[in-house]
């Protein structure tokens, strides 16, 4: 319907319903504009307010201050001053103008204020008469420059966090000093770069706050049997195992540790006893740089022990148990009793398993992630019964430990077959056995040793010589007490890395007194 609307000269115009779109649009029209003058104006007022920013955000030149002013209250930048300090001002330059008039008519210079200085650091040293005040100086900075210099040291050789470690910080009572490694590499590394840094009693004492019970454990030995250090050292020492307290005295030998250094068992439980611990780290960390370049082999074998953590490592013993064993069966008990712990212990991913033979393959025991639990209690056991004559069944070992199905080798893992006997198989056997090993070697990998422990023939078996040849392996002799040894290098040696020479002497001396 048609609306009427008066105009200003008194005439009325009907506006029909179709010609109210063209009233909407033209306000809509109208408000654009508006808009648009908005925005223009804001954009051209935007570059005063950036330059006016700019200038404000320059570092402003040290103001002095003038004749009569006070230098103790300084207006801080950014803020506006009160009418109050404005007419203050205002008066003091106005009587600098205008001094007036003064003895002899004449005028005095401004005196200038001195500019006050930062008060030099002061150091609280003892002395006869108690403690007295002495001026650091630049000593200061040199001090604070030290300890930037070992923290990024410490940074380097922190391990990374993982979720076992924040959960272990998380507990953390107030004051306690979480565990924490000096180089970062496995458990078995660490145990290795401690046996040689072990004449350096600060760097023996740092172990004392590793994770690893096998690794603080040793530390302790080690601290025990050393002479006492001098002054310096004893006192940083005491920190360590202030700072281990606790660890410290869950051994049985921690008591005898804190009375070698003069500690109270209940006085290093206390927080005070760990006020100087950063500094301490920080040398443990200095020395730990220092030492390693001097054993490049520690990397070696810390890389090694990662490619055998990622990839796995099956190794499996075939032990001959017939009556002639009798004295190399008790030397594999006792290489056995620190050897499979100590694997189990520090080279993770490796699995464990191994059978007997007599002519024919007698037991066979799976492997296992954890040889030191569940193998070495069989192992101890057995006995070397039977037998009688020489040829023993080398080859039906050997079958067994191929055949499918009875071990359990994984296809990535590297795989290790170490014969223990003192006796060769039939020599018409020799040629299937060595087609055998060979195809096993060249197609899967497989490496076969072949020890022999106190052999017949002329302190060797050529044998077992040929045999080691064709599956990549090695073939000693082994006398009484290097058996331990001679199945370390046989598990862990790979082609282009040696093992450390005192490698098997430190896991013996480590896995023969703890539990």
């Amino acid at each position: 319907m048609p609306r009427q609307i008066r105009c200003r000269c008194g005439q009325k115009i009907q506006i029909r319903k179709s010609e109210w779109i063209y009233v909407v649009a033209g306000i809509g029209i109208v408000g654009l504009l508006l808009n648009a003058v908005v925005i223009i104006y804001l954009y051209s007022r935007l570059g005063e307010v950036e330059s006016h920013l700019a200038l404000s955000n320059q570092p402003q030149p040290p103001r002095i201050p003038e004749a009569g002013e006070n230098p103790a209250a300084p207006v801080a930048p950014g803020l506006a001053k009160t009418p109050a300090v404005v007419q203050e001002e205002e008066n003091s330059t106005s009587s600098q103008v205008n001094p007036g008039p003064t003895k002899n008519n004449i005028v005095p210079p401004a005196r200038k204020e001195p500019v006050e200085t930062e008060p030099p650091a002061i150091a609280r040293a003892p002395a006869a008469g108690g403690l007295v005040e002495k001026p650091l100086g630049s000593s200061l900075e040199q001090k604070e420059l030290w300890k930037e210099f070992f923290r990024a040291i410490e940074d380097r050789f922190k391990p990374p966090a993982s979720e076992a470690g924040a959960a272990v910080d998380s507990r953390k009572a107030p004051g306690e000093i979480a565990p924490r490694t000096v180089i970062e590499v496995p458990a078995l590394a660490r145990l290795l770069f401690l046996s040689r840094g072990s004449t350096l009693p600060v760097l023996t004492a740092g172990h004392l706050l590793d994770p690893d019970p096998r690794v603080h454990n040793y530390a302790i030995q080690l601290l025990l049997s050393q002479p006492k250090p001098g002054l310096t050292e004893s006192n940083t020492v005491r920190t360590l195992i202030c700072a281990a307290a606790k660890t410290i005295l869950k051994n049985a030998r921690g008591v005898e540790l804190l009375k070698r250094f003069q500690l109270d068992e209940k006085a290093v439980l206390l927080p005070e006893a760990k006020t100087e611990f950063d500094e301490c780290w920080s040398t443990v960390i200095t020395l730990a740089e220092g030492s390693r370049p001097g054993w490049p082999e520690l990397d070696t074998f810390a890389e090694l022990l990662g490619r055998l953590e990622r990839g796995g490592l099956d190794l499996v013993l075939a032990v001959d148990t017939t009556r002639s064993m009798e004295a190399g069966l008790r030397d594999l008990k006792k290489a056995c009793s620190w050897l499979l712990p100590s694997l189990q212990w520090g080279a993770s991913g490796v699995r464990v398993g191994f059978l007997t033979y007599k002519d024919e393959v007698v037991e066979t025991y799976g492997l296992s992630e954890a040889p030191g639990d569940e193998l070495l209690p069989h192992l101890l056991e057995l006995k070397a019964l039977d037998g009688g004559d020489v040829p023993e069944g080398v080859d039906s070992a050997l079958r067994a430990a191929l055949e499918l199905g009875r071990f359990s080798w994984r296809p990535s893992a590297a795989k290790r077959i170490v014969v223990i006997g003192d006796a060769p198989a039939n020599y018409s056997e020799l040629p299937a056995i060595e087609s055998l090993v060979s195809s096993c070697h060249e197609q899967d990998g497989f490496i076969v040793h072949m020890i022999g422990v106190h052999p017949k023939e002329d302190g060797r078996v050529p044998f077992f010589d040929r045999i080691a040849a064709r599956g990549g392996g090695r073939s000693p002799t082994c006398p009484t007490g290097d058996l331990g040894e001679e199945l370390l290098l046989g598990a862990l040696r790979a082609e282009d890395t040696a093992l450390p020479k005192d490698l098997a002497g430190l896991l013996r001396r480590a896995f023969s007194e703890l539990p």
